[in-house]
């Protein structure tokens, strides 16, 4: 016995596919699209731009890059040059011209920026969870008495740009120091200049 319809059900097409009652159409056989949660912008734009690379990035043609890959590989691995030419058949001076080359030098700095950048936005991830209550912890020790509350109110100065052991001199001599110049009237007599600090 067939089953009736319920109220909302779309209309089976001869194809299989579905005309629903707003109009649309649902093919249930389609390759469903993978959904992937983002918790973090950071990771939202690493993951764009990781999908945008096309073999045209790469520093090398695929058939060079696949020897490179694989030496780079087994470097990061720890093995040795003789343990690597053992699994690629390469001979240990191919595997140091490997290296040598520029399309080798220009993968292992891209999986090193890749693997910094990707510490450096989860510790910056991490400090940026903890940053409220460290400054409530430290706007709440300014309150202490002693040491710890000096130490705490200095701090807060410094950060926020009052910083009462600055004077205009240091900031000058922090930015690039202070010159003098003595201009003689008469042409003769050389012009006379002091630098204090700077480069």
């Amino acid at each position: 016995m067939t089953e009736l319809a319920n109220v909302g059900d779309g209309l089976r097409l001869a194809d299989g596919r579905v005309l629903m009652p707003d109009g649309s159409v649902v093919d249930p056989n389609a390759k469903k699209q993978e959904v992937i949660i983002i918790d973090k912008p950071s990771e939202a734009a690493k993951l764009v731009a990781r999908t945008r690379r096309t073999l045209a990035d790469l520093p090398a043609i695929p058939a060079k890059m696949n020897v490179v890959s694989v030496v780079l590989a087994y470097t990061m691995y720890g093995l040795s040059d003789e343990e690597i030419g053992i699994a690629t058949e390469l001979t240990v001076v191919q595997i140091r011209r490997i290296r040598e080359d520029d399309a080798y030098k220009s993968a292992s700095q891209v999986v090193k920026d890749t693997i910094l950048n990707s510490e450096t936005t989860e510790v910056k991830d991490i400090l940026a969870a903890g940053a409220v209550t460290a400054a409530r912890r430290v706007v709440g020790d300014v309150r202490a008495k002693g040491a710890a509350g000096f130490a705490a109110a200095r701090d807060i100065l410094d950060r926020t740009g009052h910083s009462a052991g600055r004077s205009t001199l240091d900031e000058m001599m922090k930015s690039g120091g202070l010159t003098i110049n003595i201009v003689k009237k008469d042409k003769s007599d050389t012009d006379i200049s002091i630098k204090l600090g700077g480069e």
